[in-house]
């Protein structure tokens, strides 16, 4: 395994939440670069952060505005984040998916209504799933 692999491999092992897995639209933009604008799909959420799925590579480090929804009928959940890793999205049995990037990042204004809303969110997630 190569030393940038390896990194990114060791950044997602570092994850201090439990994360759910999901689908849901999500919107969003560079907020330093208003040409990095776009909408991709969440793949799972935690109370520290999220991953997606888009086509538009990302650069580390770069600070996004997220704009999805949570369910919870309070309206749109807003929240700035930081791209921590990015790397080719591999579906089903491995085979990645052309074009397709899965980017990591972590909530950087999380006050406590957002924890929160993403707190509730998970729990009724996981209650829905044992049903």
């Amino acid at each position: 395994m190569d030393a940038e692999k390896k990194h990114m491999a060791d950044l997602k092992e570092k994850r201090k939440h439990v994360r759910v897995e999901i689908m849901g639209e999500v919107k969003f933009e560079d907020i330093h670069d208003p040409k990095i604008k776009d909408a991709g799909l969440i793949y799972d959420i935690g109370i520290g952060g999220v991953s997606i799925l888009t086509e538009k590579a990302l650069a580390a480090g770069i600070t996004l505005r997220l704009d999805f929804d949570l369910e919870d009928g309070m309206g749109p959940f807003v929240a700035l984040g930081s791209v921590v890793w990015q790397d080719k999205f591999a579906a089903a049995k491995g085979q990645l998916m052309e074009g397709w990037h899965r980017t990591g990042i972590i909530f950087n204004d999380m006050d406590k209504e957002k924890i929160q809303r993403i707190f509730r969110f998970l729990y009724n997630h996981v209650n829905k799933s044992k049903v």
